[in-house]
């Protein structure tokens, strides 16, 4: 049938199954009397992962063996074939988020067209491009609801000011009833 191995096989039956499920809500609606009201058709969809290596180069070196120009040539060891939704996926773990946990993708007025995952309806924001604006750091700072953690990757940042001020702007933002979101830089 053209599959090559069980995940493939498995992939296809969530699909029709899904496909079953939406099928059925949508002929039970199209039957509906005129005072009731219709079912919603759930989220049928999914995701496949695959495990693969980290999304950063190993450039780990003895102190000795560094200079200045390595310092700043080792700034992104992100592996280049990588996408922003590749490293959004290897930092959940780190702020304790499953793998299946709602992921929006806001862009537009508020973020200036940048593109911005929101995870789990804004607990954590993310940024993956480069060079952002300070005006898309206080957008995401200003976010609401306020999100436990803001996280962007370190060519988003272009220099070491800009990584503090990414830093002291979510401190400023702070507040006393809502409590802060810790910024992260990876």
């Amino acid at each position: 049938m053209g599959y090559n191995n069980l995940c493939e096989i498995g992939e296809e039956r969530i699909r029709r199954a899904g496909e079953k499920i939406k099928s059925e809500i949508e002929a039970e609606n199209a039957q509906l009397t005129l005072d009731s009201t219709p079912k919603k058709v759930p989220d049928i969809g999914f995701r496949v992962l695959r495990v693969d290596d980290s999304n950063y180069e190993d450039r780990r070196k003895n102190v000795g063996s560094y200079s200045q120009a390595d310092l700043d040539f080792d700034v992104d060891i992100t592996k280049s074939d990588r996408s922003n939704l590749d490293l959004l996926f290897e930092a959940l773990p780190k702020f304790q988020l499953p793998y299946d946990v709602r992921i929006n993708t806001l862009s537009g007025d508020e973020f200036d067209g940048h593109t911005v995952y929101s995870v789990d309806d804004g607990r954590l924001l993310a940024c993956f491009e480069a060079d952002i604006p300070e005006s898309l750091v206080r957008a995401m700072a200003a976010f609401s609801p306020r999100p436990s953690y803001a996280l962007v990757s370190e060519h988003s940042l272009p220099d070491s000011a800009a990584r503090t001020n990414f830093v002291e702007i979510f401190k400023q933002s702070a507040d006393s009833k809502t409590g802060s979101t810790k910024p992260y830089i990876i």
